[in-house]
């Protein structure tokens, strides 16, 4: 991108002297700036390209594009030097109101051969057009005014608890930043509906002429990666409403559990990794496509741990560093470190579901929803059920309540007492306790509440 040829020639490529009268310019061989051409940079496979570069239009006439490209080619416009050529077209389709950006690349390689490569964009340009603009129009209001309560109530919470006892809540920070993306989002849409305004009224004056859609396509992009990232962490606080319950928790509580040892595994899972990224970087980097880079290689390494791999084409690639790599990251990492992963899950799953008794569960569910839903509508919610007293229990006989219980134990105590102050010749008292020996097992029983 930085090496680009930004002379201008004359047609053929033929050298131009701009102090010579008789020199003349070729259109199609001048360099435009991104500035004239309103284009961003292009990611291809082998490089990154910048918005400018030698253009032409070829126009919305059938004929007179023809006519262009065959004067291109008399004049060998694309030529031994060339190193990539970009085509771009925007369509319209008019039932769905959408709009699709076609961008193909093909590089030239000094080495020879060419790669092509292409990228297809949809996207809405105007929203209010249809049977459901109100309908729209009153979701994104209604989700503005979501985002301008849910932002006073953090506000709020935030001055009552502190701002550092706010932030040291997971759950706190993950609303913070939902609502900061939020409100990002808000601007994103309203900048891209000036430049989805700006494009139409641009296109409108010129019906002929080319319109770079690429500046609207990346916003737009870029709103959509906003969108997804507020509807994936939405989606994940629902994980929040599960510790209501104990075994549905257990999933947060077994990556606490085990969070010191992923850490440290982690580490030395991510060292011997990208030590084979690179290893696979350097040996089969200048021969196969999927290792011509190290993010390539990284993609490729976990299909490999996916056991999806060609062994075949590492093997042709190089006979002797083929099998070394292959089998020692086979047995290293998908038979060693995977199987010592699991082993950290299953023991931590084990020693969570040992202590599940310790884990919170103030209320179940479903009772918790039916209480807000009964307070949400003023009917009377259920109360909660009354502790039940203790009870005494003889031969599977209930006796009576607390308050008999009480004058059992005191008459227990008083014949204890009796029996330690009754001499031996009292028949009354041994003939209690042999009745009371005799008697049925007695026990006390409590019942849960």
């Amino acid at each position: 991108m930085t090496d680009q040829d930004k002379t201008t020639y004359k047609i053929g490529w033929q050298a131009y002297n701009s102090s010579d009268p008789s020199s003349v310019a070729g259109e199609y061989w001048t360099y435009k700036d991104s500035s004239i051409t309103k284009g961003y940079p292009i990611l291809g496979l082998m490089a990154t390209y910048s918005g400018g570069g030698y253009t032409v239009e070829l126009g919305t006439d059938k004929t007179e594009a023809l006519k262009r490209i065959a004067e291109l080619k008399d004049n060998r416009w694309i030529d031994k030097y060339t190193r990539a050529v970009i085509v771009e077209f925007v369509i319209y389709n008019t039932n769905l109101n959408m709009f699709a950006v076609s961008m193909s690349t093909i590089e030239f390689l000094p080495t020879g051969g060419a790669f092509p490569n292409y990228q297809v964009r949809v996207f809405r340009l105007d929203r209010y057009i249809g049977a459901y603009t109100f309908f729209t129009l009153a979701c994104e209001i209604v989700t503005v005014l979501f985002v301008i309560f849910f932002l006073v109530k953090e506000i709020r919470v935030m001055k009552k608890q502190g701002v550092k006892p706010y932030f040291k809540e997971f759950w706190n920070v993950v609303e913070f930043v939902t609502i900061c993306i939020s409100i990002g989002t808000i601007v994103m849409f309203f900048y891209r509906l000036f430049i989805s305004i700006s494009l139409q009224s641009e296109f409108s004056s010129n019906l002929h002429k080319f319109v770079n859609f690429q500046y609207a396509v990346y916003w737009d992009e870029l709103f959509m990666y906003l969108v997804a990232i507020i509807i994936f962490v939405n989606n994940l606080k629902f994980l929040r409403l599960l510790r209501f319950n104990k075994r549905m928790g257990m999933l947060g509580q077994t990556i606490k559990y085990a969070g010191n040892q992923m850490a440290m595994f982690v580490l030395a899972f991510s060292v011997i990794f990208m030590a084979y990224a690179q290893l696979c970087y350097l040996v089969f980097g200048r021969i196969l496509m999927d290792y011509s880079s190290i993010i390539t290689c990284l993609e490729t390494l976990f299909s490999m741990m996916l056991n999806k791999f060609d062994y075949q084409a590492l093997e042709q690639a190089s006979p002797f560093w083929a099998p070394l790599v292959f089998f020692s990251f086979t047995i290293i990492v998908t038979m060693v470190l995977i199987n010592m992963f699991l082993t950290l899950i299953i023991e931590a799953f084990g020693a969570v579901k040992y202590n599940l008794d310790r884990q919170k569960n103030d209320y179940e569910i479903v009772e918790f929803m039916m209480s807000k839903l009964t307070d949400f509508f003023g009917t009377t919610a259920k109360k909660d059920k009354p502790m039940t007293q203790f009870s005494y229990n003889e031969e599977g006989q209930i006796d009576g309540n607390a308050d008999v219980l009480k004058c059992r134990v005191e008459t227990i105590v008083g014949r204890l007492e009796n029996y330690l102050e009754m001499k031996p010749g009292n028949k009354e008292y041994w003939n209690t306790l042999q009745k009371m020996k005799t008697t049925g097992r007695r026990r006390i029983i409590t019942s849960e509440y």
